[in-house]
């Protein structure tokens, strides 16, 4: 469902106003360690880049981050539920994704030049994020060639899927959507 907001309505909503802390050594974190972006990290490697990584607590419908703002992070969902938008040109709001937690978003930005969220990020319920530096991140890929090639295949088999849903999206009638779902 769109929703129609001015820019002005928009930018209202607070952006990262929420409990930053370093993670403790307590937490869990096994959906992390099992994603494709870090699985193949050597655990100091890995417990580096967690070190240098802080916790987000978010609220209901809080922003995480606009459109166009420099993209110092990216972001691993702990709990909860956000949602990726952009604004058309009539300030109509048009869902990108919707992101469950165990998933990773914005990145992308570790190879932008010059590194910016290409759309909105919206916490759909209370949620928690680890917001991991880019920065550490892309150092780490530099320095380890066999991290840059896991990337790159976690990347690889995003963009398969996305083309997949592109294509179910694109054919025109219900019956022909469902049939392509199926198969």
């Amino acid at each position: 469902m769109a929703m129609t907001q001015t820019a002005e309505q928009r930018y209202t909503k607070p952006v990262l106003v929420a409990i930053n802390k370093p993670l403790d050594e307590e937490d869990s974190l096994e959906a992390l360690r099992s994603h494709a972006l870090f699985c193949n990290l050597r655990p100091k490697d890995l417990d580096s880049l967690i070190q240098q990584s802080r916790r987000l607590r978010l609220g209901h419908h809080q922003l995480l981050y606009r459109q166009d703002m420099p993209a110092h992070h990216f972001f691993f969902v702990i709990s909860g539920r956000l949602r990726l938008y952009r604004l058309d040109s009539s300030g109509v709001d048009r869902t990108l994704d919707s992101i469950a937690p165990g998933d990773c978003f914005a990145e992308v930005m570790i190879y932008a030049n010059p590194p910016r969220y290409a759309c909105y990020a919206e916490a759909l319920k209370s949620s928690e994020v680890l917001m991991i530096p880019v920065k550490a991140y892309r150092e780490l890929l530099d320095r380890n060639p066999e991290y840059a090639q896991a990337a790159l295949s976690h990347y690889a088999m995003r963009a398969v899927s996305r083309f997949h849903d592109l294509e179910i999206m694109t054919v025109q009638n219900a019956r022909d959507r469902l049939i392509r779902y199926l198969i």
